[in-house]
């Protein structure tokens, strides 16, 4: 968890990266915002598909507990960014992360139900 002010130097690195500096203030403002919340969707589907994937090798619910640990590992880092300085918890944030564990689990479980039909057709 990165403190606030290197948050949005990193956030202002990358969006004058990606869409230079030649960005009215709202738009530089509304692109950073984007980017943080693209980021935070990427990070939790990683993490859902991870879980997912981990649980399907012990052949548990490949989506009721990747859901439900996922959305635990959300308030557990929005409730976090309570205590640093600078910055505040946000249920939008928990919406997208949400949404973004929702996507890696479903990305997984296709994959594991393609693969599942490429073996049997194999046999």
């Amino acid at each position: 968890m990165l403190p606030a002010r290197l948050s949005a130097a990193l956030s202002n690195w990358l969006r004058g990266l990606i869409f230079g500096t030649g960005m009215s203030e709202g738009d530089a403002d509304t692109a950073s915002f984007s980017l943080r919340k693209l980021a935070h969707f990427l990070e939790f589907a990683s993490l859902g598909g991870l879980i997912t994937w981990l649980l399907a090798m012990f052949r548990k619910n490949t989506w009721y507990y990747p859901l439900t640990l996922g959305t635990l590992a959300c308030l557990v880092d929005e409730t976090i960014q309570g205590f640093v300085p600078g910055r505040a918890p946000m249920l939008l944030d928990v919406g997208v992360d949400v949404l973004g564990v929702s996507l890696g689990i479903v990305t997984v479980n296709l994959l594991l139900w393609w693969l599942y039909r490429k073996h049997r057709k194999e046999k």
